[in-house]
């Protein structure tokens, strides 16, 4: 008896964890393959020139350009001044480049927005912040 509920309980256990375990596969599968997501976001200085930002994307796809935009405020205030820097075209490659000429010394956020083709929501990426010397 002892024997027979042991098995049966493992048995439960088997499908219940295999049910599971392809429910999540699925869930990640399909997420990652249709919506767009910033992967990345970094900078560094370019000398006296400027300061330059590099990103990447998960999936490219509808993307029409990029829009750069900074801050001296605090980035996580709603009521903080975004400034557009610029923009840089979707040329699907695997990191995309943009150069913010004539930075002012002190505390900088900046953050990219794609614009997409189709006219759903578009996609803010998170936030980078550094000092200017």
């Amino acid at each position: 008896m002892k024997n027979f509920l042991f098995v049966a309980v493992m048995a439960i256990t088997f499908n219940a964890t295999a049910h599971q375990t392809s429910l999540k596969t699925g869930l990640c599968f399909t997420q990652s393959n249709t919506d767009p997501g910033f992967s990345f976001l970094r900078g560094h200085k370019q000398g006296h020139s400027g300061f330059a930002l590099q990103w990447s994307m998960t999936n490219m796809t509808g993307i029409a350009y990029y829009e750069i935009q900074s801050t001296y405020e605090d980035p996580f205030d709603i009521y903080s001044n975004w400034t557009n820097e610029g923009t840089a075209q979707n040329t699907r490659a695997n990191i995309i480049k943009f150069t913010h000429q004539s930075v002012l010394p002190g505390i900088i956020s900046y953050r990219v927005i794609a614009i997409l083709s189709n006219g759903r929501s578009n996609i803010v990426s998170g936030i980078y912040t550094t000092t200017i010397d």
